[in-house]
């Protein structure tokens, strides 16, 4: 898994100036009872603030990427921002064949 964390890392890295686009923290959460990694950008363009949260869930066969823009008054309401993150961890699958 870490590779591909690691890809969308440095591409972000790479496509962004680190003043606008920052990587703020990786958590490591439990998707469908499959392992998955969390990370949290926030992103400043003049005024605006937004937080990106990006959920990775790779197996042998499969690679799942989901997320989601929020604003910061959205990111700042506690109990909205955790609505959304249990609808993202709610996310169900099946190891393809």
């Amino acid at each position: 898994m870490d590779d591909v964390v690691k890809s969308d890392i440095d591409y972000i890295k790479k496509e962004y100036a680190s003043e606008t686009y920052k990587l703020e923290n990786i958590n490591d959460v439990e998707i469908g009872g499959k392992k998955a990694k969390e990370l949290l950008y926030v992103k400043k363009d003049g005024d605006t603030t937004e937080y990106i949260i990006e959920i990775f869930m790779i197996g042998e066969n499969y690679k799942y990427n989901t997320g989601c823009v929020l604003t910061q008054d959205t990111y700042n309401d506690k109990k909205y921002r955790q609505k959304i993150l249990d609808m993202m961890c709610s996310f169900k699958f099946d190891e393809p064949d």
